[in-house]
């Protein structure tokens, strides 16, 4: 059984391998969440991929799209129940005459584009190869792997760039108050079908589901529509701290004179107020006076000095309501005037279990590569062996094929290069460590 690990080799890179050896068999993946998957191929091309998640229904589907009707989904289902037991859906409708094989290709072979996709978002998990393992579960038209992972790299740029409009498989939409649309547009049936039930309540993914869409072709679907002016999409709500309310964003400090008076205003409101005292000679208001004599001019309203003590004992409480008691080094004048200058502190003595476990990383990579290595050579020895197999069964005469000696040199170079890479990727990590 082959196997490895896909922080040493993506996805993308084992599919490719797998299809370079003609791989007949199931590609089981496990993230470290416990998350399975599953991809089957047959001859180095994909036929069925398997992946958490909820799926669309076929059944769903075809009477959404007006293809199929109720009745023949009941019929076709009351067979495969009884009678006709074992039978995938999609045989049956295509074995009673319901629907044409091509429909059913279309929809597992959308199917399996979308599984796959989330699979390729996998970082790391670990992958194990079991020849020769079968399905018969949402089979589709086996596909070419060069030709799927550009697939999928398409359907990423497309979701890209109409994403600024969709906002998501998580937005809402909603009909449009507008009303502004061409009359003598045309809706087809995915179309129609989503359009009947959007209700401002259910998600883009939630509406994908009910209508037998992938979230791909659910969010072709709503950007058409916005486009036509028949829904709105409002951005999804933001995500709320524990009060309900907005977290201010980090860094932005516009508000903060504004919210550190609305502050002090509220504490000032809520200090008591001392005694009045009754002022003796005060001074009568004078006119504006020279820059740098206004607090001078703000300090006559006070009769004496206990109603100054009482203004700062005031301001004082109210400042303590609103950060808090202060501590020793928030006093300002106990401070020395002359700082002496700071050392930085030293470096942390390196960690000898960080360093060990760096080692054994590199030891796993190191070992992950022979692994791919020793994949590549078993996937070429059951290739040899195989074609051996069929010459014994050819009859005398028989003209064997010319191998390719420069494409049989050509992978062993690649193993090679496989390996001295994982070999020096541990060669500088040992000297990082040093």
């Amino acid at each position: 059984m082959l196997k490895g690990d896909l922080a040493a080799a993506r996805l993308p890179e084992v599919l490719a391998l797998l299809a370079d050896g003609s791989a007949s068999g199931c590609l089981h993946l496990s993230s470290p969440g416990g998350q399975a998957a599953r991809v089957y191929l047959r001859s180095g091309r994909i036929y069925a991929v398997q992946a958490p998640g909820e799926h669309s229904d076929l059944g769903g589907h075809l009477v959404s799209r007006g293809v199929l009707g109720a009745e023949g989904l009941a019929e076709a289902v009351e067979a495969q129940q009884s009678e006709l037991q074992g039978w995938r859906l999609g045989e049956l409708l295509v074995h009673l005459g319901f629907v044409d094989q091509s429909i059913i290709d279309a929809f597992t072979a959308e199917q399996l584009r979308e599984a796959l996709t989330g699979l390729l978002n996998w970082k790391r998990g670990t992958w194990k190869l079991r020849l020769n393992e079968r399905t018969r579960d949402d089979v589709a038209p086996a596909t070419p792997v060069a030709d799927l992972l550009a697939d999928v790299e398409a359907r990423r740029d497309t979701w890209a760039a109409i994403s600024h409009a969709v906002h998501g498989p998580e937005a809402v939409p909603m009909l449009s108050a507008a009303g502004q649309s061409d009359e003598q547009l045309e809706i087809d049936p995915d179309a129609w079908s989503l359009l009947c039930k959007v209700d401002g309540a259910r998600t883009v993914a939630e509406l994908a589901r009910e209508c037998g869409l992938s979230v791909y072709e659910a969010g072709q679907v709503v950007f058409a529509l916005l486009g036509a002016g028949l829904l709105e999409v409002g951005a999804p709500p933001a995500d709320l701290g524990p009060g309900g309310e907005d977290d201010e964003p980090a860094g932005s400090t516009e508000s903060w004179p504004v919210d550190l008076a609305a502050r002090l205003t509220g504490a000032l409101m809520r200090a008591p107020s001392p005694e009045p005292v009754p002022a003796q000679g005060t001074a009568p208001d004078v006119e504006e006076l020279p820059s740098g004599a206004a607090p001078v001019r703000h300090l006559e309203r006070f009769a004496d000095d206990e109603a100054v003590s009482g203004s700062i004992l005031r301001v004082s409480e109210a400042l303590s309501a609103m950060l808090g008691p202060a501590t020793t080094g928030d006093d300002m004048f106990s401070a020395p005037l002359h700082r002496p200058p700071r050392t930085p502190a030293a470096a942390p003595p390196d960690d000898p279990k960080k360093a060990e476990r760096s080692r054994r990383e590199a030891q796993r990579r190191l070992g992950d590569a022979e692994e791919l290595a020793a994949a590549q050579a078993d996937l070429e020895a059951a290739r040899v062996a195989e074609q051996v197999r069929r010459d014994d069964l050819l009859p005398d005469g028989h003209v064997a094929d010319v191998v390719d000696l420069q494409e049989v040199r050509r992978l062993a170079e690649a193993v090679e290069a496989a390996r001295l890479e994982a070999v020096w990727l541990m060669e500088q990590e040992r000297l990082a460590e040093q």
